[in-house]
């Protein structure tokens, strides 16, 4: 039995691409390459380009990792000279998925969540690196849930209320049709057609985020620390004033006064990952000068 082909075969159902699109595709030289050059072969309407499509163990193109920015560099310098309309790159088994607008500028997973949720019904589920709170500011007519970092937390809780589209911070998109797992190969799909629906409506990609309400957010950053359950009590007293909410079902987060900020211990290193957001870019930028002095 070819399981790549009945794979092609299931993905196929969601590809609904009507104006055509150009997208760079970067496989790590993992295993997503086989699938997709499969799915795409006789897409008239997908001009699909591959880098690092070939499998291989060693990974010598860049780290199998779409979150380290050196990862995504070859991707960029592509999608910017070949003029593509999105680039995606993929972790080593493709579970995961990263995005790259026509300018070659990354894109935050808000705002994939704020494109593809017109599809599915509410309410939509987060992890608390990405936060209830950030979306509510973008969406604030949408329901949505917010649970622990890390993904059996994020299967089990989406399986329980059967919820449609889920999404953690590190790119891992689930969905209910895909057995409530996530699939970085579904989410490009999804997002390929939603950057075909935008061409016809003679829109790019970046110009459709421009016109987005205007917030500010840092990727999740690791801070080194001798204790990291010191340093979380140390936020908490810098926060712990009139005007903000804190709680601590994952780390600890801050709510209020325009700002929301996430921050848990690794279990694996000695840092805590801080993730800050803000209406504001006056506000954004006192609170990066905050937490850099703390």
């Amino acid at each position: 039995m070819n399981y790549i082909n009945l794979y092609a075969k299931f993905i196929n159902k969601f590809l609904k691409v009507k104006t055509p699109v150009k997208v760079v595709f970067d496989c790590s030289n993992g295993t997503t390459g086989l699938v997709l050059k499969k799915l795409l072969v006789s897409n008239k309407k997908i001009n699909a380009i591959f880098i690092n499509a070939l499998p291989n163990g060693n990974f010598p193109a860049h780290s199998p990792n779409p979150l380290i920015k050196s990862a995504r560099a070859g991707l960029i310098k592509k999608v910017i000279k070949t003029k593509a309309d999105l680039g995606v790159i993929f972790d080593a088994d493709g579970d995961r998925a990263v995005f790259i607008d026509n300018l070659g500028r990354d894109i935050d997973p808000r705002y994939i969540i704020y494109l593809l949720a017109p599809i599915f019904k509410e309410p939509y589920l987060v992890n608390a690196a990405i936060g209830r709170e950030t979306m509510r500011w973008l969406l604030p007519k949408k329901r949505f849930i917010e649970e622990k970092v890390g993904r059996s937390f994020i299967k089990k809780t989406a399986q329980k209320k059967k919820i449609d589209f889920s999404v953690e911070r590190s790119g891992h998109y689930f969905f209910k049709d895909f057995g409530y797992a996530d699939s970085g190969i579904l989410a490009a799909i999804f997002v390929v057609n939603s950057v075909s629906t935008l061409k016809r409506k003679k829109m790019s990609l970046s110009k459709w985020i421009e016109a987005l309400p205007k917030f500010y957010f840092t990727p999740e950053n690791n801070i080194k620390v001798k204790n990291s359950r010191a340093y979380l009590k140390s936020l908490e007293r810098l926060f712990n004033k009139e005007g903000y909410r804190i709680n601590k079902r994952d780390g600890l987060t801050v709510v209020g006064n325009g700002i929301w900020l996430n921050a848990r211990p690794s279990n694996t290193e000695p840092v805590v990952r801080v993730s800050l957001g803000a209406k504001t870019k006056k506000i954004f930028n006192s609170k990066i000068r905050l937490l850099k002095e703390l």
